[in-house]
């Protein structure tokens, strides 16, 4: 997971491991581990923040990324929250 957030999301090892920090959480996935070990740059505000900004976030992926960039070129989104099991899931609508 680390290796697909360095070539693909844009992360830098630096970012997912430091001298503090040297192992992985083993209960997180290193994007969720990032996320909460950096709050300052949440949360995002989905219509203004870029690509790489929105990758950034756990629960958003490249295609949701590109999705969600590809929408607002038409479109203010909104997003509201709803319980998804143990996660809480972002649902994306026009206004």
């Amino acid at each position: 997971q680390a290796d697909w957030l360095m070539r693909f999301y844009g992360f830098r090892a630096s970012e997912l491991l430091s001298e503090k920090h040297p192992d992985f959480n083993l209960l997180l996935d290193p994007k969720a581990d990032w996320a909460v070990s950096h709050l300052e740059f949440f949360p995002v505000e989905i219509n203004q923040a870029d690509y790489y900004e929105l990758l950034r976030v756990p629960g958003i992926g490249y295609t949701s990324a590109r999705r969600i960039i590809g929408a607002r070129r038409t479109h203010s989104l909104e997003f509201e929250e709803d319980w998804c099991g143990s996660e809480a899931c972002l649902i994306f609508y026009h206004l």
